[in-house]
């Protein structure tokens, strides 16, 4: 099946033929125009073939699902540590957003700044809300990012915490 790429090369190498068609009657130069923009096109389409020759399949998205296994979750939660362990940094998204319950971001905000410790910066902007800050290990980093996901409204959560204490 041809994508809109190709038909525009093709339209475009029709037309160049045509308008050489046309030309051929004509002076010696609105010719050889003519000529040059046919060649352009043919070459232009014919670069277009091979990434057009592709699949478009995605097979990746093919094999994924929406579960991890245990051991996956875990790596996971390992990327978001920096080699040294002193920064937890990531982006999360919530599973859902039910449209019906949705805070503004100035509750959001108000929200999440009750839930968490002093030393934590809270905005947000659009539902997604930026954490910044420090945060006694991981594992309260973690939770609180969790807590933020659970608010309707909430459409990412972006986190960047300095560890107080390195595990």
């Amino acid at each position: 099946m041809m994508n809109l790429t190709d038909l525009i090369a093709l339209g475009t190498l029709i037309s160049a033929t045509l308008i050489v068609v046309q030309l051929i009657n004509k002076p010696k130069y609105l010719f050889n125009l003519g000529l040059i923009a046919a060649g352009a096109s043919l070459l232009f389409f014919i670069k277009t073939l091979p990434a057009s020759a592709a699949p478009e399949y995605h097979f990746a998205a093919l094999a994924a699902n929406d579960t991890m296994s245990q051991e996956q979750a875990d790596l996971e939660e390992d990327l978001k540590v920096n080699p040294g362990g002193g920064h937890y940094t990531g982006l999360e998204y919530p599973e859902r957003i039910n449209p019906n319950k949705l805070l503004g971001d100035q509750e959001i905000q108000n929200k999440v700044e009750s839930m968490s410790d002093p030393k934590v910066i809270v905005a947000v902007t659009n539902g997604s809300v930026r954490l910044t800050g420090r945060a006694k290990d991981k594992y309260e980093a973690h939770d609180l990012v969790e807590n933020v996901k659970k608010i309707p409204g909430v459409r990412e959560v972006t986190f960047d915490f300095s560890l107080e204490n390195i595990t």
